[in-house]
């Protein structure tokens, strides 16, 4: 997700959430994945062909910052 957003990042703030903190857990639950604009976007933990699931990811932040007018 980082390497990804990198390409945007004047566009884009990436939150980790630490599921092993029992606060997060109790805030946010135990939904893993990755959130774009509080939407789902990507589940689980990724595959070993991260350059792949990166592709993937930058893909979606392009179009959701083209479908708000911003990249």
């Amino acid at each position: 997700m980082k390497k990804a957003a990198k390409d945007f990042s004047s566009f884009i703030v990436v939150r980790d959430h630490d599921l092993k903190d029992p606060e997060v857990t109790k805030k946010y639950g135990l939904m893993e994945g990755i959130f774009i604009d509080g939407e789902s976007a990507f589940f689980g933990y990724p595959r070993r062909d991260y350059a792949e699931m990166t592709d993937k990811v930058r893909e979606a932040l392009r179009e959701k910052l083209e479908a708000k007018g911003t990249a």
